[in-house]
């Protein structure tokens, strides 16, 4: 009677029903589903972190020019797949800031024809943002055929993209 038992049980045992594999699909969706929205969060809040992180060097390095004595600088750069900045004081470089990765794109704007692609700049050669001692303003770095270039803004893109605006005459920032 054992023996047939087992026999009626191999017999019943048919593999997966259609219900199953329904709610076997469902799962697979919903796990899905929930990786793509978290990786594109994920995306985004790397654009939303650099760009914060921008401002706020920006405005360090604002304050630190009106406080003191000395030449201090905003140095932006691109080495080993990453965005940096660091700020120099009278040529003393700090530690250097991660910005973010190369899957960014940043992009300065100016008055001038060309926008500069942060990933043109190197640790030795980098783009310099630099203030007025007395007013704050933003200096300019340099001039073409006579006019002053000023940097008018910092574009941070990514699966979003966010601006920093720069208020040459003051030397605020603002994000949009």
């Amino acid at each position: 009677m054992n023996q047939s038992k087992c026999a009626a049980h191999k017999l019943n045992n048919n593999g997966l029903s259609l219900v199953e594999l329904i709610v076997v699909v469902m799962i697979l969706g919903i796990l899905s589903t929930t990786a793509v929205i978290s990786i594109s969060t994920i995306a985004r809040a790397n654009v939303s972190a650099c760009t914060s992180k921008l401002s706020t060097l920006l405005d360090k390095t604002r304050i630190d020019t009106i406080s003191k004595e000395e030449v201090v600088l905003l140095n932006l750069y691109f080495e080993d797949k990453t965005y940096y900045a660091m700020i120099s004081v009278n040529g003393t470089e700090s530690e250097p800031v991660e910005l973010g990765s190369d899957a960014l794109t940043i992009t300065l704007t100016s008055n001038a024809v060309t926008d500069i692609d942060l990933k043109s700049a190197t640790k030795a050669a980098p783009v310099k943002i630099s203030f007025y001692k007395g007013s704050g303003a933003y200096r300019s770095y340099g001039s073409l055929s006579g006019t002053d270039l000023y940097y008018e803004s910092i574009k941070v893109q990514g699966s979003k993209s966010e601006t920093i605006v720069l208020v040459r005459d003051t030397g605020r920032n603002f994000i949009e």
